[in-house]
C-alpha cells in the first residue's frame, strides 16, 4: 500500500512525498521460509505528459523498515531501498 502527499497541491504532478506498507517474503539457505511486515518512506518527482496530460513518468527513492522478530534469523536485512527509475503509467 502506497500513499503519496503532493505539497503543491497538484495530485499526480510534482513532488511528492509518500509513505508505504506491505508484507514481504525471505527464504535462508536452509529452505525456510518467514513473512515479516515492513513499513517506510518514499520521495520522488512525478510529470504528467501528452495532449491529454494522462501519461506519467515518475522517479524517486524510499526506504522500507522490515519489522517482525526473527528477521536475523533468516538472513532478512532491517532497511530494503525502493529506487524508481522510471515507473510508468496511465492517469485516469
Amino acid at each position: 500500500l502506497l500513499v503519496r502527499w503532493y505539497p503543491q497541491q497538484a495530485a499526480l504532478d510534482g513532488f511528492y512525498l509518500g509513505a508505504r506498507t506491505g508484507v514481504y517474503h525471505f527464504e535462508n539457505y536452509r529452505r525456510r521460509a518467514t513473512v515479516l511486515p515492513g513499513a517506510g518512506l518514499e520521495i520522488g518527482h512525478a510529470w504528467l505528459f501528452g495532449p491529454k496530460r494522462n501519461a506519467s513518468v515518475n522517479l524517486g527513492f524510499g526506504l522500507t523498515r522490515v519489522l517482525g522478530k526473527g528477521a536475523d534469523e533468516y538472513g532478512a536485512p532491517s532497511v530494503l531501498p525502493n529506487v524508481r527509475l522510471a515507473n510508468i503509467g496511465i492517469a485516469f
